[in-house]
């Protein structure tokens, strides 16, 4: 049924006697998708809305006549049957997104649902979004799956095809099992498929005891890592994949009971197992559901909200939690295309990708930020008079300059640098926040799903990780009164649900009410951030009962010219700081015997004197050692200590080796 206005009418017979009238140019007339009654006679049967002023009178009604034109009723006449209802649009505009603002505590403790709200279903955690975005979302959607299999363009032009060393993905992929350089494993499909991500640089005695203690049964694997995965592992398996051509590797049919079906989860099903031997050295498998990544994936679009305008460039490994739910999922869940390198990402690499990308989100840890800073920021000052001169005279107009260098050098679109996983270097981060760099400071585990605080643009301070993310609470437990630490404890719905097959471990990490246990030692300032000070497990219990956290020193000892990286150890009852320096200090293959320890001693005494010059009496180390390899380190870049608290491979160990 077709209605038009008797002026509209008018004005079309008019422009018909001048010839000019044109269907094309021609309002377009209001539409009912109405069908006519069963009697045939054409009468209005469906209300139409009005969406117009009212009339001078104050009442709902149309101003000018509507003619219904169409075959006539019987009696010939062209007229309403039935009135038609008008009601007037508010005159509102529609409600605008706004950033997220600064919470207080008490905005925190507000947003907190009660715990039975926990209690959702799956499908509405995943479908939601906030009001304001309803209504664009399946038109979102539409466009970002037809934008999936257009060519990829960056503000308009056409982007060139990448190398070879560069892997794209296309927007909203249907699943990403895993890229090249991990081992994905699942214990079977009565557990409605788990996923066991396992780290690339995983020794073939680390796979195997996963792969036993999670018993599974299904392993997808690239040809570069089959070697980890020994004989008789393979033998316990139901089926191999050859992850890089999706060739049977091995089947076994009769036990191999997949019908193809696949099976809806509930939130408190298993999603992901994720093993973690973190610093401590004692693997657990962390026991993560529907519920806590999904949580995760709303907390990240509350933090910061990202589109399908937006270009991840993945550059962590996806075993980690960290990059699995904030460059997958969350992407995925927002309709953004992620870039994955296939080769870990050394600065060659890395620079090509990203002038090649021009990505606006990165995810990465506190490692890479660092050596930027240290490898080009520091030197390219140095060599520079005038920017040595400024560094004194205008160090924040001299950082400001060099952070719009920093933002060219990441493809000049960046507007989210999120760093997580461990704590950033207290002087890298000052820098950053002087240079007007888009960083943001992620808090949180591998427990935890693992977002449990952030600290973005207007509320970052150095050293701190902000407050507590959407939907989850934080406090600090068994709080000194003396110095305000306590441990970072949390409750949400993104906590594990816990380690696999160990109920003892995961009733050590809860306290009697519930709160989940970080074994983080944190202050709060009068504006409620949270600042770290350390592990709890890594404090050192000085000779006076004084709480040491060796991280502290060791942001001291990375800040002296020379020195790449170091962790402080205790060794009977003294202080002994552990040292890697830079490649470039010492030639150890091409000095003198004689003119090296020298060398080395000069740099040691060095290191002590600027170290406990800058901390109290009782974090002063007693010696430096110098490490002649690099440490080893966690998938996110952390010493793991446990290594180092006896013994290390240092070049005076070497020496006493030899001398015996």
């Amino acid at each position: 049924m077709i209605l038009i206005s008797k002026k509209s009418q008018e004005r079309r017979q008019k422009a018909i006697e001048r010839g000019t009238y044109s269907a094309a140019s021609a309002s377009p007339p209001i539409e009912r998708n109405c069908a006519p009654p069963a009697s045939g006679q054409k009468e209005l049967y469906c209300p139409i809305i009005y969406h117009g002023p009212s009339a001078s009178d104050g009442t709902k009604k149309l101003i000018e006549p509507i003619e219904f034109h169409g075959p006539p009723p019987s009696d010939g006449a062209k007229k309403l049957i039935e009135p038609i209802e008008f009601h007037e649009r508010p005159n509102t505009p529609a409600p605008a997104e706004s950033p997220p603002s600064v919470p207080s505590c008490a905005d925190n403790a507000a947003q907190q649902p009660p715990s039975n709200s926990y209690d959702f279903d799956l499908r509405q955690m995943i479908d939601y979004k906030p009001q304001a975005a309803d209504a664009a979302r399946e038109e979102r959607n539409r466009s970002a799956m037809i934008a999936a299999l257009s060519p990829r363009t960056l503000d308009g032009v056409p982007l060139a095809p990448p190398p070879a060393d560069v892997i794209v993905k296309a927007q909203i992929p249907v699943f990403i099992i895993a890229n090249d350089q991990d081992v994905y494993s699942s214990p079977g499909d009565h557990l409605r498929r788990i996923a066991i991500p396992i780290l690339p640089d995983s020794s073939e005695n680390e796979v195997t005891n996963i792969l036993n203690h999670s018993e599974s049964k299904v392993i997808f694997v690239s040809q570069r890592l089959a070697s980890k995965v020994s004989q008789e592992c393979r033998d316990k398996m139901t089926l191999v994949i050859d992850i890089d051509t999706f060739e049977v590797i091995k089947a076994d049919d009769d036990k191999f009971t997949c019908d193809g079906r696949p099976s809806v989860p509930t939130p408190e099903d298993i999603a992901a197992i994720l093993y973690t031997s973190g610093t401590t050295g004692s693997a657990k498998g962390v026991v993560l559901s529907h519920r806590n990544l999904t949580s995760n994936v709303i907390t990240c679009y509350h933090s910061c909200k990202r589109t399908e305008k937006d270009r991840w460039l993945s550059i962590l490994p996806m075993a980690h939690t960290l990059e699995m739910t904030l460059s997958m999922l969350y992407p995925m869940y927002c309709g953004a295309t992620v870039y994955y390198l296939p080769k870990p990402p050394v600065a060659s690499l890395l620079l090509k990708a990203m002038k090649i990308v021009k990505p606006t989100t990165i995810l990465s840890v506190p490692l890479i930020i660092e050596k930027v800073y240290r490898n080009s920021v520091l030197p390219t000052i140095k060599k520079s008079r005038t920017l040595t001169w400024m560094n004194e005279h205008m160090n924040g107009l001299m950082c400001k300059i060099i952070g719009m260098k920093l933002k060219k050098t990441f493809g000049g679109h960046i507007s989210f640098f999120g760093i997580g996983g461990a704590k950033l270097d207290p002087e890298v981060e000052a820098f950053l926040l002087k240079a007007n760099f888009p960083y943001a400071i992620g808090y949180g585990l591998t427990e935890t799903s693992p977002l449990l605080g952030y600290a973005m643009k207007g509320w970052r301070a150095v050293g701190s990780f902000g407050y507590p993310v959407y939907n989850v609470k934080l406090k600090l437990h068994n709080v000194n009164p003396e110095t305000g630490e306590g441990e970072v404890v949390a409750k949400g719905p993104n906590v594990m649900l816990g380690y696999y097959k160990d109920p003892v471990r995961t009733k050590s990490v809860f306290t009697e009410d519930g709160w989940f246990r970080t074994n983080d030692i944190a202050v709060k300032d009068e504006k409620g951030r949270y600042f770290i000070k350390g592990r709890n497990n890594n404090m050192i219990l000085g000779p006076s009962g004084e709480n040491i956290y060796p991280e502290e020193i060791e942001s001291v000892i990375n800040n002296v010219d020379g020195v790449n990286e170091s962790i402080v150890v205790e060794r009977n009852g003294r202080l002994v700081a552990l040292v890697q320096l830079d490649e470039n200090m010492i030639e150890w293959d091409k000095e003198g015997e004689d003119n090296f320890y020298e060398k080395l001693d000069a740099m040691k005494e060095k290191i002590q004197k600027m170290v406990n010059k800058n901390v109290n009496k009782t974090s002063q180390v007693s010696s430096v050692e110098v490490m002649k390899e690099p440490f080893e380190k966690t998938a996110t870049q952390k010493i793991r200590r446990f290594k180092y608290k006896d013994s290390a491979p240092t070049v005076e160990e070497e020496s006493k080796s030899k001398g015996e």
